[in-house]
């Protein structure tokens, strides 16, 4: 069931039935087919550097179910629901939220797509499902594969939506844009976005989970970045070389 014919039977299964089983199957397998095409890992040494970025790797909007948008909303929603209701989601329910997203950063990665998306309350709604699976992680010994995988999700959400060219991704590797190159101008950052990650480094705790840290330092960068100023412009002790970028982060922000 790999085709994209069958994957919409599923969509139409979901729309004349109400059935939430047949919405995640096909986004589990929308996400599957378009990970295939893109490269969504952002780590990567074959990650395009922000001159090789296409604006139109992901699928227009205009090609995909109208209710696409409202529905992944609703569930981000129910999520938060339960969040709020039982104070946790099991692991599965956050890697459902996880799959929602990944869902969301596929979307944007067609930049004609991302005001629309920037539109729905999709941001306040994870943040506070982050907040709280934020703080279920910090009550266990150990990672949790479905909140790491959120976490970074979370990030390149963000990241694609603020800093599309992945600009601050080729910082990290040694090349900083020329932004009078780029046509794409940047949104204003949600008002939550800083906050959140600043109340998430005053946890010490945060020191025993690599993943998340990296993944909220990685929001910071693609902020920055996405602003189209250059970071080796902006007066802190943290942004000072590519080289030493991140270690310096995470020494001063978990110090």
């Amino acid at each position: 069931m790999d085709n994209k014919k069958d994957i919409y039977n599923l969509w139409v299964q979901y729309t004349t039935k109400n059935d939430e089983t047949h919405f995640r199957q096909f986004v589990a397998r929308f996400v599957a087919i378009w990970r295939s095409q893109l490269q969504l890992d952002f780590q990567a040494e074959n990650c395009p550097m922000w001159h090789e970025v296409q604006p139109d790797s992901g699928p227009h909007l205009g090609r995909l179910p109208d209710e696409l948008l409202p529905a992944i909303g609703k569930f981000i929603i129910v999520a938060r629901d339960v969040c709020e209701t039982e104070g946790k989601l099991e692991e599965q329910a956050i890697e459902e939220v996880a799959i929602l997203v990944d869902c969301l950063v596929i979307v944007c990665r067609h930049f004609d797509n991302i005001l629309s998306i920037i539109k729905y309350e999709y941001k306040p709604n994870l943040i506070a499902i982050l907040s709280r699976v934020f703080k279920q992680q910090m009550e266990l010994p150990q990672s949790v594969p479905a909140i790491s995988h959120l976490f970074s999700s979370f990030s390149a959400f963000l990241e694609v939506m603020y800093d599309p060219y992945l600009t601050w991704r080729s910082f990290v590797r040694g090349q900083s844009a020329d932004y009078s190159r780029l046509s794409y101008k940047p949104h204003s950052v949600h008002v939550e976005i800083v906050p959140f990650i600043y109340d998430c480094f005053q946890e010490e705790k945060l020191i025993r989970y690599a993943e998340i840290g990296e993944s909220l330092l990685n929001i910071l960068g693609a902020v920055i970045c996405g602003s189209q100023v250059a970071p080796e412009s902006v007066s802190s002790p943290f942004l000072c070389s590519p080289f030493s970028l991140k270690n310096r982060l995470i020494i001063n922000l978990t110090s």
